[in-house]
C-alpha cells in the first residue's frame, strides 16, 4: 500500500443535492413540496469555494 496520501475535502450532501436540482431545473422550494417537507427544513447551504 502506498503512503502517498493526499488531503481530501469532503463534499457536503447539500452541495450534491443543489447540483442535482439545478441540473433538473427544480427549485429548492418546489423540491420541498414534491417530497412533502417544509422548505425551511430542506435548506441547501450555499456552495463553499474553499475549506
Amino acid at each position: 500500500m502506498s503512503n502517498k496520501l493526499r488531503p481530501y475535502a469532503p463534499t457536503h450532501p447539500g452541495d450534491v443535492l443543489k447540483d442535482e436540482l439545478q441540473a433538473r431545473g427544480i427549485s429548492q422550494k418546489r423540491f420541498a413540496e414534491i417530497i412533502s417537507v417544509s422548505y425551511t427544513m430542506l435548506f441547501v447551504p450555499p456552495r463553499r469555494e474553499s475549506w
